[in-house]
């Protein structure tokens, strides 16, 4: 069970680790435990049906399952749902929080919503968030500028984005337990970008975070 929390990326990485297993021809389902952008295609599953369910998996080999909500999103499917997969030794990708499709997020109380036998965490942040205001570019940007002691106005520098990732009440909120962890700094496009990518991911391994990654998804994997 891999779950995925933070922003600037992580439905694309979901899809993108989707579409790994489904590759290596192992049955996944792509969920979510809170809410996410309502998909489209034959093998999206928007009712908790255990008929369904089996027949779009054995036809396509993956699924992508939620109840649908307001606004064009979906909500997670039941526990039980969930429990029958476990009990089936189906792997999941979970998008475990929401960030509105802002680059950084700092989490509330009640975030992220991960399911306690997670094996595998990813927290994702967009380095585009570099240079640019913190009430711009921050979901819950009044928790990030308390945290931060930042203005809203002030920009963002590769220290700020460091301290979110490496904070226990940031980024790796409630990971804990979690077996093993990995930290995502994607968009990571261009010299100056990755150069702050780099001196991020010496920050969070000199404090034993977990393995991080620079990353950058094209075109198609954003479609």
């Amino acid at each position: 069970m891999i779950s995925i929390a933070g922003g600037g990326g992580k439905t694309t990485t979901a899809f993108c680790l989707k579409r790994g297993f489904a590759e290596r021809k192992e049955p996944v389902l792509l969920t979510t435990t809170t809410h996410m952008r309502r998909p489209t295609g034959p093998e999206v599953l928007l009712e908790d049906s255990e008929t369904e369910f089996q027949t779009k998996l054995k036809k396509y080999g993956w699924v992508i399952a939620g109840l649908p909500v307001e606004n064009g999103k979906i909500s997670s499917m039941p526990d039980t749902f969930l429990e029958k997969r476990i009990l089936e030794k189906i792997s999941m990708v979970i998008e475990a929080d929401g960030a509105r499709c802002l680059p950084v997020k700092m989490p509330e109380a009640w975030e992220p919503v991960l399911h306690p036998q997670t094996d595998l965490f990813v927290g994702v942040i967009g380095l585009d968030a570099l240079g640019q205001p913190l009430g711009e570019i921050c979901f819950r940007r009044n928790l990030a500028a308390e945290f931060l002691e930042k203005d809203l106005d002030e920009k963002m520098t590769w220290e700020d984005l460091a301290r979110i990732a490496a904070a226990p009440e940031g980024l790796m909120k409630g990971t804990e337990h979690i077996r093993r962890r990995l930290v995502f700094l994607n968009k990571a496009e261009g010299k100056e970008r990755i150069e702050a990518g780099k001196k991020i991911a010496s920050y969070l391994q000199e404090r034993k975070i977990g393995e991080v990654y620079l990353s950058s998804y094209g075109e198609e994997e954003r479609a």
